[in-house]
């Protein structure tokens, strides 16, 4: 199942059309970050960048496009771009547990053990046991190898 379909509940990719421009500003943003998640969905990189950069401009502070343009660069082996993006969206929304997780494996990738293993433990102290329970252990993963190569 494509990460789209997983994420939203419907599975679209391939030719999606653009947004129309004679949407609202916040709905022409949504349109434009959906379409990046299902860019990225089906592997056409540059067109997800596109509409996620396009979602920004928009919203400056759509957390969800910042996260997912951070995402995105983390697939291109991006980690100090995807660490920006990344540290944009907890700028704005501190508490989204997911954004720290994948801070912590940017700057873990950048070399910076110790503010990787922070980003771990705040993801821990801020994700939900139930849902987030996979997850955890694997940032437990994280901070015991980031521990081991000290």
């Amino acid at each position: 199942m494509g990460l789209f379909k997983r994420l939203f509940g419907s599975g679209r990719g391939g030719d999606d059309p653009e947004p129309s421009a004679g949407l609202p500003p916040a709905e022409q943003s949504k349109q434009w970050f959906l379409r990046g998640v299902r860019m990225l969905d089906v592997e056409r990189i540059d067109e997800a960048l596109r509409s996620f950069d396009e979602s920004i401009r928009l919203v400056p502070g759509n957390v969800n496009a910042w996260h997912w343009k951070g995402v995105t660069f983390d697939v291109l082996e991006r980690p100090a771009e995807a660490l920006a993006c990344f540290d944009r969206a907890i700028a704005v929304r501190p508490g989204e547990a997911t954004f720290h997780l994948d801070r912590g494996k940017s700057l873990a990738k950048l070399g910076r053990s110790t503010e990787a293993i922070a980003s771990f433990h705040q993801f821990i102290r801020l994700a939900d046991s139930a849902e987030h329970r996979e997850l955890i252990a694997e940032a437990g993963e994280y901070i015991r190898e980031l521990r081991g190569a000290k």
